[in-house]
């Protein structure tokens, strides 16, 4: 049995408050997957997926817009995935010391 703490009151749902490495734990302890869907995100680029996400806003209406903004924003500061050489799930996680690094 896994235990998965929430260390803060959320007055929305639960999972606005669950890390990412929280998401691919779970992920994998249901499906058996070597890899949960950050992970995996991760592993592609997070190009690849925002351009993903583009194609799937480009051909269904109603796709939010603010997943495909924060991807933008990762992109535009250098956030790009593990396979430029920067672990993205690392890097969101101490984003603070990243954007003190970019800043320079």
């Amino acid at each position: 049995m896994e235990d998965f703490n929430v260390t803060s009151f959320c007055h929305s749902v639960f999972f606005k408050r669950v890390w990412a490495a929280d998401v691919d734990k779970i992920y994998q302890l249901f499906t058996g997957s070597d890899a949960g869907p950050v992970r995996k995100m991760d592993m592609v680029g997070l190009d690849v997926v925002l351009d993903i996400e583009n194609h799937y806003a480009g051909i269904r209406p109603g796709i939010p817009e603010a997943p495909r903004t924060l991807l933008k924003s990762y992109l535009e500061k250098g956030w790009t995935s593990r396979k430029a050489g920067r672990d993205s799930m690392t890097t969101i996680k101490n984003k603070k010391n990243l954007e003190k690094e970019t800043e320079r």
